[in-house]
């Protein structure tokens, strides 16, 4: 399936990262903000026959990109503390040496994402490493 020329950027814990891909790489997560825009590409993506990518950092540690994935649902949640669901699919590890959170450029800016950056997501321009072969790390 092509991909959308939009990547989601967001961070989970890397326990969290680690148990979705044992369980088989279909999982939801939780997110606190209202993840607005990111639905928007996701109607677009499937209004269009694309798929919308989405990249994980861990929480602990945002310097590499550990996984990436393929969002299949952005739902809204009334479950206290949390304003979103996340629903991805084919999770799976960056290969090693993993691409670093600094070569992913921001959608609205055209800039990298910063080194410093911690926000909970952070739309992208699609990077010529998403979507590649698969690891079993």
């Amino acid at each position: 399936m092509k991909q959308m020329p939009v990547t989601v950027y967001t961070i989970v814990q890397s326990d969290r990262l680690h148990a979705m891909f044992r369980e088989g790489g279909t999982e939801q997560f939780k997110e606190g903000k209202a993840w607005v825009s990111a639905t928007a590409h996701l109607a677009k993506a499937k209004a269009s026959g694309c798929s919308l990518p989405i990249v994980f950092a861990a929480a602990e540690k945002t310097r590499e990109l550990l996984y990436q994935a393929t969002i299949s649902a952005i739902s809204p949640t009334t479950e206290a503390g949390w304003r979103t669901v996340v629903t991805i699919k084919d999770l799976r590890p960056f290969p090693k040496p993993r691409p670093k959170k600094t070569e992913l450029r921001v959608l609205s800016t055209g800039n990298n994402i910063p080194e410093t950056y911690i926000r909970s997501y952070v739309l992208c321009q699609t990077p010529s490493f998403v979507g590649g072969a698969a690891s079993n790390e």
